[in-house]
C-alpha cells in the first residue's frame, strides 16, 4: 500500500507526481520560502490581533522597514477584523531601499537599494487591496532622518502603539529606532523584530536583536517573550 507522506509533496500547483523533487527549481524555492513565510506572518498577526483586542491594548500600529507592504497590509486586515476603527497605521521607510555601508551579514540579498518599494507602489497597494489611505501616515527616510523630523516626534509624543514591527536587518538602522520608541511604549506593547534571527546566524550581538538588547540595558522597560514568527522573526510583550 503506498502511503503519501505529505512533508514529501513539494506542493507547488505545477506540481502533481512523485517527480516534483527532481522538476526543484532555485525559482520554485523562493516562491515556496516567500508563501510560506507570510502564512506564517499571517498567523502571528491574528494571534497578535486577538491579544490586542482581548487585552484592550488600544493604540495605533508602527511599522519599521515595509517593504512591499505585505505585514502593513496583514496589520490593517486584522484591525478591520478585530473592529479597531479608530487605529492609525504608520509606515517608516526610506521606500529608496537598504542604506549604503553595512555589511557583517550573511544575507546576500542585503545591498545597498535592495528591498525598495516606491511610496506611490505602497500607497497603491494598500488601495488595491480594498483599504482607504485616511488612517495611514507615510514617513519617509532613513532613520537617523526621519525620526528626528519635528511632525514625527509629534506623532510620538501623541499616541501609544498596541504593536511595532522592527523590520530593518541591519543594528544601525535599528538603533534610531530604539532610542525613539520608549515615548509610544505602553503596558502590553507587542514588539515584532522580524529579522530577529535572520542575517548573523542568529547571534544576538549583531544586528536587530543587538540594538534591542543594547536598548533593554537603558530603558525602564522590560519584554515579556511572546510569540515566535517563522524561522526569523521573534516577538515580545512590553511592561514595567
Amino acid at each position: 500500500m503506498h502511503l503519501e507522506e505529505p512533508w514529501f509533496n513539494l506542493s507547488l500547483s505545477s506540481y502533481e507526481n512523485s517527480s516534483a523533487s527532481n522538476a526543484w527549481r532555485n525559482q520554485d524555492e523562493i516562491i515556496w520560502n516567500q508563501n510560506q513565510r507570510q502564512q506564517n506572518k499571517h498567523i502571528f498577526y491574528q494571534l497578535a490581533y486577538d491579544f490586542i483586542s482581548s487585552n484592550r491594548v488600544s493604540g495605533d500600529y508602527f511599522e519599521f522597514g515595509c517593504h512591499r507592504c505585505r505585514t502593513f497590509r496583514m496589520a490593517m486586515l486584522e484591525a478591520k477584523r478585530h473592529f479597531l476603527d479608530e487605529m492609525r497605521f504608520y509606515a517608516f521607510d526610506s521606500f529608496e531601499g537598504l542604506p549604503e555601508g553595512y555589511t557583517d551579514h550573511e544575507v546576500k540579498e542585503w545591498i545597498p537599494g535592495a528591498l525598495k518599494t516606491d511610496d506611490e507602489i505602497f500607497k497603491r497597494l494598500i488601495l488595491q487591496s480594498g483599504f482607504c489611505l485616511d488612517k495611514v501616515t507615510l514617513c519617509k527616510g532613513y532613520y537617523e532622518n526621519s525620526l528626528s523630523d519635528k511632525k514625527v516626534i509629534e506623532i510620538f509624543d501623541n499616541t501609544k502603539a498596541s504593536m511595532i514591527n522592527i523590520d530593518c536587518d541591519y543594528y544601525e538602522s535599528a538603533v534610531p529606532i530604539f532610542s525613539i520608541i520608549d515615548k509610544i511604549l505602553q503596558e502590553g506593547t507587542i514588539l515584532y523584530i522580524d529579522d530577529y534571527f535572520a542575517g548573523y546566524k542568529g547571534n544576538p550581538t549583531k544586528g536587530v536583536s543587538r540594538a534591542m538588547i543594547d536598548w533593554l540595558d537603558t530603558t525602564v522597560w522590560k519584554l515579556e517573550s511572546y510569540l515566535n514568527v517563522g524561522w526569523s522573526g521573534k516577538s515580545f510583550i512590553a511592561y514595567q
